[in-house]
């Protein structure tokens, strides 16, 4: 039994580094402190604190957290939350189209581009497993409140199933000899890193120029335990933790007990080097409270991917859009607080009471009714003070300041789901959505050119651990389930991924369907026969999955598919291909002397031999123009070409049948028409024929009246001569 790639046995087999280059937990503590930017790390706190709705706050530079503020006597305190609703706004508007990307083969040969086809579907059925469509939300939400994030891509050696070898089995031998670790087929991993765990080179203003990686990351020491083998002790006072956890911040500023729930926790710090001249294929360090868990110079690439939202010419800094939204959300909380506290203050004022009055203090209070006993002392009584009137200008104030928080979010009416005034057409208000979503065309870039790059590194992870066959399940938007076959050593290595730039950008909805519509009316929706294709209609209308027409075409592909993976499987039994090759020549035979025989082809399936056992059937239910066109799809392959003839033969009967069966109700219909036909020409004929007759009849008739006419005639004429002659004689 050959050994998969990712086996832990295969630490051994590690290159042993040299003292003067290798990497030291002191090295690694440089370096952090080198990354750690506090300036940064305060911003992202602050973003977030506003995002949850936690505005009322200040920095504690001693501890270096976020503390809220305390709330004056008397002040009402309101907060108005007018971030978060944009920010959710634009991450709908981010997340509501799937990415569409291809896999480009490494060259024009066949091998090459079926490579690259099996690629593309195996990366859609890991974009399903990986869960990419929750990433990309993950990843818009920190670029939009955190600036950035990290998407690390990974080979597991200890995920998948289990493949040790036992007992008598081929390789147990040499497992048994080594450490006798347990071997898994492995998996790739994807996660998305916050960015208050990842510090990178600073020196580097571009993703390429980065040397070095360090994640810092809290995790049990059970954990670590059961992952690296070492024991190592548990932070005293993990204040890591509660710096980046708003969530453990009360509303006094204080911690809430939480420090107790992560006693068992210690900070694993994970330093990552880029191969280069001291590193050729790379190096990773793991450290936890200065003890070496882990270290290989052999871990290749660097596995983190940045993705941001508003970069910084000549950094690779990214800003976040809440960034410039704080001074105003600050000012709008100021003045509904002052307002609040005003109104709070209308029937409470401060009394006013004359000394001398005799006014007993204790009558002065809030009640609607009562009596208050005094003397009044120059007309002077106890009374309150008037509050202030509110400014005149605040409602103008707060009016601007919510177009400045659209102006800074991008988040107008329109994508807020208010119709702006003046507007009454769908095409004005299709190029006000178009407007709109330019403003997302540079965070939708960053989006797709980090996904390229995830994508790429996925590419490169399969080609160097999947080296055996992996079945892979597609789930279509549509419901449609297609089981993958992939092998990464059929890879070249030199496969490209290519995005369709801007497919990540939102599109109207009511737009796409009326363009659809439009296509439909002109014709352009139609199936290889030229009729109208009402299941793409469905498709294309986004209502495919609830219609029972699509789902009896997607069984029909799925079955399909499966035949003609069957035909393949065929070729892998020595026994049924020699059973298969003898049909072949039965049947070659059998065609020959039919035809030397004159039979109609109609009659010759009573007449030919029967398939071998296990040939795919053609059934009533299968709908034979799809079969016939993935079946035919099938013939135009590499995999068919190159079977056995006597197989590609088998194949092409069974596409034969599919052929007869679909044009079995044309031939009928022309066999009735051709008889109809027959039937009107024979009727048609008999008519002539008796027209024929009846006129040769007629004919005849004339002629004999005729001749009658002409002796009656000749007899008239006889009978005046005669008496024309006995006349003259008398």
């Amino acid at each position: 039994m050959r050994l998969p790639f990712g086996k832990k046995a295969s630490a051994p087999d590690k290159p042993a580094p040299t003292e003067d280059k290798r990497l030291t937990p002191s090295k690694l503590d440089d370096l952090f402190k080198s990354a750690e930017n506090w300036t940064d790390i305060r911003q992202i706190l602050v973003n977030m604190n506003y995002f949850v709705g936690n505005q009322w706050i200040g920095w504690n530079r001693a501890e270096r957290r976020i503390q809220s503020l305390p709330i004056p006597d008397g002040v009402e305190r309101i907060t108005l939350n007018k971030i978060r609703p944009r920010v959710m706004t634009l991450l709908a508007k981010h997340i509501k189209n799937k990415l569409k990307y291809d896999v480009m083969p490494a060259s024009k040969e066949q091998r090459d581009i079926d490579a690259a086809k099996a690629a593309d579907k195996y990366l859609q059925s890991m974009w399903q497993e990986l869960d990419f469509s929750g990433k990309t939300r993950d990843i818009f939400l920190n670029m939009l409140i955190k600036k950035r994030c990290w998407v690390k891509t990974w080979f597991d050696a200890s995920a998948g199933d289990d493949i040790t070898p036992e007992e008598g089995d081929h390789g147990y031998e040499a497992w048994a000899a080594g450490p006798r670790q347990r071997i898994f087929t492995g998996k790739i991993r994807a996660r998305v890193c916050d960015p208050l765990t990842i510090f990178w080179d600073q020196a580097a203003t571009t993703e390429e120029e980065i040397r070095w990686i360090i994640e810092r990351k809290a995790r049990d020491v059970d954990e670590i335990f059961e992952e690296y083998g070492v024991h190592v002790e548990a932070d005293a006072n993990l204040g890591f933790l509660n710096n980046f956890d708003v969530s453990q911040i009360g509303a006094d500023g204080t911690l809430n007990g939480q420090l107790v729930r992560n006693r068992n926790m210690a900070l694993v710090y994970e330093l990552w080097w880029r191969p280069c001249k001291k590193y050729p294929n790379g190096a990773k360090l793991t450290v936890c409270n200065g003890q070496v868990l882990d270290y290989d110079e052999n871990s290749g690439e660097l596995p983190y991917v940045l993705f941001g939202y508003q970069p910084i010419p000549g950094t690779l800094q990214y800003d976040a859009i809440i960034t410039d939204m704080l001074p105003v959300q600050r000012g709008i909380n100021t003045k509904r607080t002052m307002i609040a506290t005003h109104a709070k203050r209308l029937g409470n004022g401060m009394w006013l009471n004359p000394q001398g009055s005799g006014a007993d203090e204790e009558e002065l209070v809030n009640e609607i009714g009562g009596i208050i006993n005094y003397t009044p002392i120059n007309g002077a009584k106890p009374e309150r003070v008037s509050a202030p009137d509110i400014p005149s200008f605040y409602d103008r104030d707060l009016a601007n300041d919510a177009i400045d928080m659209d102006d800074m979010s991008g988040a107008r009416e329109v994508s807020q789901g208010r119709m702006p005034a003046g507007l009454d057409t769908l095409g004005g208000l299709e190029i006000m959505v178009e407007q709109e979503n330019e403003k997302l065309t540079v965070a939708s870039q960053n989006y797709e050119n980090g996904m390229k790059r995830v994508l790429q590194r996925i590419l490169r992870l399969l080609k160097a651990h999947y080296t055996e066959e992996r079945q892979g399940r597609i789930v279509g938007e549509d419901n449609e389930i297609e089981v993958i076959a992939f092998n990464g050593s059929d890879l070249n290595g030199a496969e490209d991924i290519k995005i369709v730039q801007g497919s990540s950008l939102p599109e109207m909805k009511a737009a796409q369907q009326e363009r659809i519509l439009l296509m439909w009316d002109k014709g352009a929706i139609v199936k290889r026969d030229g009729t109208p294709d009402t299941q793409a209609l469905l498709r294309l209308m986004g209502m495919g999955d609830s219609t029972e027409l699509f789902e009896e075409t997607a069984l029909d592909e799925n079955n399909a598919k499966m035949e003609n993976k069957q035909f393949e499987d065929m070729q892998q039994d020595p026994q049924l291909l020699a059973v298969i090759e003898q049909y072949a020549a039965q049947y070659q035979s059998a065609l020959q002397q039919l035809r030397q025989a004159g039979v109609p082809p109609e009659q010759w399936t009573a007449a030919l031999p029967k398939p071998p056992p296990g040939t795919p059937e053609v059934w009533d239910s299968d709908d034979n123009e799809v079969h016939l066109y993935l079946h035919n799809l099938f013939r135009k392959t590499s995999r068919y070409r190159q079977m056995p003839p006597p197989l590609r033969m088998l194949v092409d009967i069974h596409y034969q049948e599919h052929l007869e069966r679909l044009q079995a109700p044309a031939m009928a219909q022309q066999q009735q028409e051709a008889a109809v036909a027959q039937q009107q020409q024979e009727a048609q004929a008999a008519e002539a024929a008796a027209g024929r007759e009846h006129q040769t009849a007629m004919k005849q008739a004339d002629l004999a009246a005729k001749a009658q006419s002409d002796q009656l005639k000749a007899a008239a004429m006889l009978t005046a001569s005669a008496a024309r002659g006995n006349a003259t004689g008398t």
